[in-house]
């Protein structure tokens, strides 16, 4: 997969964790152009962190939560109307959850959609 080969480079070339997690999230902002918001939730001693984010604050960041919670505690994908939230897992752990809000959920989470975005969140593991 092209796309996937984007994203390790994206990872690889950062000269920080942050740098490569802000630069994912930018590129799944231009691979998605409805996406309203996305960001990256660090789970640390059972609770969830805010990392890296991009978008609007008001189209996603409290939805985004309130869905990275669910996805954090469950270890499962999580979608609810324009939100979708995926654990990040280090074996069966949940290290952190990417959530998005999109504009146009039908499109940009479809499962093919779904399966990308959750070998994007595999390849963020060693970043958090």
């Amino acid at each position: 997969m092209e796309r996937l080969a984007t994203v390790r480079h994206l990872i690889d070339s950062a000269e920080h964790p942050v740098q490569a997690l802000e630069r994912v999230l930018d590129f799944l902002r231009i691979e998605m152009p409805s996406l309203l918001w996305a960001g990256i939730y660090v789970v640390r001693a059972r609770r969830l962190e805010p990392g890296p984010c991009c978008g609007t604050q008001g189209n996603g960041a409290t939805g985004g939560r309130e869905l990275a919670l669910r996805s954090a505690f469950s270890a499962a994908v999580q979608q609810e109307g324009a939100g979708l939230a995926i654990p990040v897992l280090s074996g069966k752990e949940v290290r952190a959850v990417l959530a998005l809000r999109s504009g146009r959920p039908e499109q940009d989470f479809t499962p093919a959609a779904q399966e990308l975005l959750a070998e994007v969140a595999g390849l963020l593991e060693p970043l958090v």
